[in-house]
């Protein structure tokens, strides 16, 4: 006899919009958008209620690189500066002519 072994998830923890936002520290602007952009599951309760599961947010956070990380193989901006020619600058640092120059 054989058994299927169910992967276990955890249950969920709705919570409102302003709730999500206070719990992610944004705004609830931004968790509408991602709501509507389908970066995150919204749950509708009725008609109007709104709710977010908390453990989907969690999943939406990315660590950011640090320098140890950068040194260990990553890439980081001041490599690339290092990298470009003298007198080279980013596509970022560069203005357009006449952008902000004498008239």
């Amino acid at each position: 006899m054989e058994f299927l072994v169910r992967a276990q998830t955890p249950p969920r923890r709705l919570a409102t919009v302003a709730q999500a936002a206070e719990y992610a520290a944004c705004s609830p602007k931004t968790v509408r958008r991602y709501i509507s952009a389908g970066t995150l599951t919204g749950y509708r309760m009725g008609k109007r209620l709104i709710r977010v599961d908390l453990n989907e947010l969690d999943r939406l956070l990315r660590p950011i690189p640090s320098a140890r990380s950068a040194a260990a193989g990553g890439h980081d901006a001041a490599s690339d500066r290092q990298s470009r020619p003298p007198g080279k600058r980013s596509a970022l640092t560069a203005q357009p002519a006449g952008a902000g120059g004498a008239p």
